[in-house]
């Protein structure tokens, strides 16, 4: 299963931001069933897209669900312009 979150990041904030990405992607390392995950930008671009994989619907279902993530994504709204939210890639 993976998954993918399109952001658009205010102005002056892709630091903070990328730091939170990296923070996230290594939190999901922890999480049984983890494949990948990965931080996507563009040079000159707001644009940020992190995907995260897992073996199975289980386990990513778990990843979703965790207070672990609950937590970092409360960290994350102040540095962002447009959530465009979660979109799902493979079934």
């Amino acid at each position: 299963m993976t998954v993918l979150y399109s952001r658009r990041v205010k102005p002056g904030r892709e630091a903070a931001f990328q730091a939170w990405a990296h923070g996230i992607v290594a939190a999901s390392r922890q999480f049984p069933g983890y494949l990948g995950a990965s931080v996507l930008d563009a040079p000159s671009s707001r644009e940020y897209h992190v995907l995260f994989s897992f073996a199975d619907r289980k386990s990513l279902r778990a990843w979703l669900d965790s207070a672990q993530r609950r937590r970092w994504l409360a960290r994350v709204s102040e540095l962002l312009e447009a959530d465009r939210g979660l979109q799902q890639l493979t079934a």
